[in-house]
């Protein structure tokens, strides 16, 4: 007879209708997910000879994006507190001898000397000209290695917002995964990738996809909002404008490169070495959309997306969630007028590498 591990209707209960108050909102899909698959992976029998209980931790774990080890380990810490909270990836209580934070005025001193300095100025070098100004001045700045990381920390910050007041001129197009679920090809619910497209820091379009970020989808997204720009016979701006794409290494997209072509958009930067995600997380922090974004999940298959297995009856598909998505944007003042012989010959150019 196999061994089995007999869920109570207690266990049942706690892991099919958690109580997530303490957890929070950014963490509550995830943790659904674990408890799922903890549920499935103690309702499986063992057997004396492979199968079983062993096949269903390394398909649970692979299904998670974790190791064997590491589900092994989620499903154990469930064992011993039965809690949601025990299990969402983060301590249930701070350690007692945490660092603390870097004070206020430290910090103001930090961003000086980044400003003077330079953020790509040697770190070492800044530490070392934080800590004379604050002997100087007076000022409690916390040891070394808290401080290099408040410096690293604060580079990053900076380089982000150059980066977007940058972009934040022209035209750009980047991807990250949404904080919202839709149906997927597999059944269950996942995270969307969304493609949006922005001109001069306002959303102009936005496009989803179950897959992650490719060439196809960015073609897609220009051609839809290459129709939102008024035309003229001629162009009334000086010059082409640019089109930043956050994009990868990968040979598609010099294809949609060549599609594009010389016309009125000339090729900006592509952010090549940018972490998936970061740059719409900034660009478009503020917004009035009631985007949630997730960067972390940008660049993942859709499988380490996955929300639950079963999607409930209420969860859109994907065309519904991005006609929901577009019925949102607010009209784009003050667009720039395009060539219209231009326009049209980008827009068959597009549809033609679409059906290719």
């Amino acid at each position: 007879m196999p061994k089995i591990c007999t869920l109570t209707p207690e266990d049942i209960e706690l892991l099919t209708r958690p109580d997530l108050s303490a957890v929070p909102r950014h963490r509550q899909t995830m943790v659904r997910q674990r408890l799922d698959a903890i549920r499935r992976y103690e309702s499986t029998p063992w057997q004396a000879r492979g199968g079983g209980k062993r096949e269903a931790g390394f398909e649970e774990a692979k299904r998670l994006g974790l190791t064997k080890h590491s589900f092994i380990s989620l499903v154990r810490t469930w064992r011993k507190f039965r809690r949601p909270e025990a299990i969402m990836g983060a301590r249930l209580a701070p350690r007692q001898n945490s660092p603390s934070p870097v004070p206020p005025q430290a910090l103001l001193l930090i961003k000086k000397v980044i400003c003077e300095l330079g953020r790509h100025g040697p770190t070492t070098h800044m530490i070392r000209e934080v800590q004379a100004r604050a002997k100087r001045e007076g000022i409690q700045v916390p040891c070394e290695y808290r401080l290099r990381h408040a410096i690293l920390g604060q580079r990053e910050v900076m380089g982000m917002k150059d980066l977007a007041t940058t972009a934040s001129k022209d035209l750009l197009i980047t991807h990250c995964a949404l904080d919202m679920q839709v149906r997927g090809s597999r059944g269950g619910s996942t995270h969307p990738i969304a493609t949006l497209m922005a001109y001069r820091g306002q959303l102009l379009a936005i496009g989803l996809s179950l897959d992650p970020p490719a060439p196809r989808d960015v073609a897609r997204i220009l051609r839809q909002a290459l129709s939102l720009f008024p035309t003229a016979e001629r162009s009334v701006e000086e010059g082409p404008i640019a089109l930043h794409i956050n994009a990868d290494h990968r040979t598609g997209w010099r294809e949609l490169f060549g599609t594009i072509g010389p016309c009125f958009l000339r090729r900006g930067s592509t952010y090549e070495k940018l972490r998936a995600g970061q740059l719409a997380k900034v660009l478009l922090f503020s917004n009035d959309h009631g985007l949630v974004f997730r960067p972390g999940l940008t660049r993942r298959p859709e499988e380490q997306r996955m929300c639950s297995t079963e999607a409930r009856a209420s969860t859109p598909t994907l065309a519904d969630a991005e006609a929901s998505l577009q019925a949102r944007l607010q009209p784009v003042t003050e667009l720039p007028s395009l060539p219209r012989q231009a326009r049209d010959t980008l827009i068959v150019a597009l549809a033609h590498y679409l059906m290719t």
